[in-house]
């Protein structure tokens, strides 16, 4: 740990850059926030040890510090204080998830609103993984005849059209009968999740339940178009918004830097496998600079894991500069991924 003053030195020296993007000069810190206790001589003295130990850079001659990634990382873990929203901050993102609550959003919809809300919220990027569909409760399934021979699966869960599939008749049946065998269907898989039915239900069902005896042969077929509509159970989409916001800091102002900031949000599956991680974690994870790798070492990522009825299934995450509020960043990402949690666990129970 590092002693009182040096602490209070590199706090001093993140909050001011966080503040200007400007370096931090011994005489700003002495008056503003020694209160001219300590000499500004002093206080060089301990910039100085600080830049020795990794925690401080001087960008150039005669300039005050600015925090390296080590400095940015002991703020973090050791001087960073986490605040509540602002009651204007508050009120915004009531009235953002009221407002899916009133309405019938499509789940679609929904997730990319959020990205908004988050990205709005920060001033920042955002990203957001939606849950897989493996995770998802099953709400119904219809089937709809085509032709003498055809008939349309439609597999539905907790509100969204997944996927649908052309499904062969065994025989010629009248949209009555495919309606009956939807609502038995429905009766019995009521409150299973995809990964249940496509992990056996389905089959036991067609086996061994007398009910199902008779229409046995195209149950088999409405059984392989589920599997199919599930073989990508785990894939999930990535939503993103405020990629602009990022390209104002004065970090970007450099044409390679923002072709990298774009590229990175073109790369889907680097999101991805970022997000997925988020999704292991019980918690907010914090990577600054150089934790991230040689390609996004200018960047902090934040993430977080969101749940339904407890059991994690998508993440959320901000991308900005290390130069990052990030005690504002986790008090909003915090708030949005229980308010998401909340919104998804509510679906459930629809």
């Amino acid at each position: 740990m590092l002693p009182e003053r040096q602490s209070r030195i590199l706090w001093a020296i993140v909050d001011g850059y966080l503040a200007n993007a400007l370096p931090v000069g011994s005489r700003i810190i002495a008056k503003k926030y020694f209160r001219d206790e300590v000499s500004p001589a002093t206080i060089r003295n301990e910039m100085a040890d600080l830049e020795e130990a990794g925690f401080l850079m001087q960008p150039h001659t005669s300039a005050g510090r600015i925090p390296t990634d080590k400095g940015y990382r002991y703020f973090v873990d050791y001087l960073m204080a986490i605040r509540d929203l602002t009651t204007s901050e508050k009120h915004f993102v009531d009235d953002a998830m009221s407002r899916f609550e009133e309405q019938k959003t499509e789940i679609h919809d929904l997730l990319q609103n959020i990205a908004s809300i988050l990205s709005q919220l920060t001033n920042y990027p955002s990203c957001l993984l939606s849950p897989a569909k493996a995770m998802m409760k099953f709400s119904n399934i219809q089937l709809v005849k085509t032709s003498s021979r055809k008939a349309l699966l439609i597999l539905i869960g907790e509100g969204q059209v997944f996927e649908q599939r052309w499904i062969t008749l065994s025989e010629d049946m009248d949209q009555g009968k495919l309606h009956e065998i939807s609502m038995l269907l429905n009766a019995y898989l009521s409150g299973a999740t995809l990964t249940d039915i496509r992990a056996g239900l389905m089959g036991t069902l067609v086996e061994e339940q007398k009910t199902f005896c008779e229409y046995r042969a195209f149950l088999r077929n409405v059984a392989e178009g589920i599997d199919m509509i599930l073989g990508d159970e785990y894939s999930a989409h990535i939503y993103t918004d405020g990629v602009g916001k990022v390209l104002g800091e004065p970090e970007f102002q450099n044409p390679e830097r923002v072709h990298g900031i774009v590229n990175f949000f073109e790369r889907k599956r680097l999101l991805r496998d970022i997000l997925c991680r988020a999704s292991l974690t019980k918690g907010v994870e914090i990577s600054i600079g150089a934790e991230n790798g040689e390609d996004l070492s200018e960047l902090s990522i934040i993430t977080a894991p969101y749940t339904v009825n407890d059991q994690v299934v998508g993440a959320l995450g901000i991308i900005g500069p290390r130069r990052m509020d990030y005690a504002g960043a986790i008090t909003a990402i915090k708030e949005i991924a229980s308010g998401v949690s909340n919104r998804f666990s509510a679906l459930c129970e629809i």
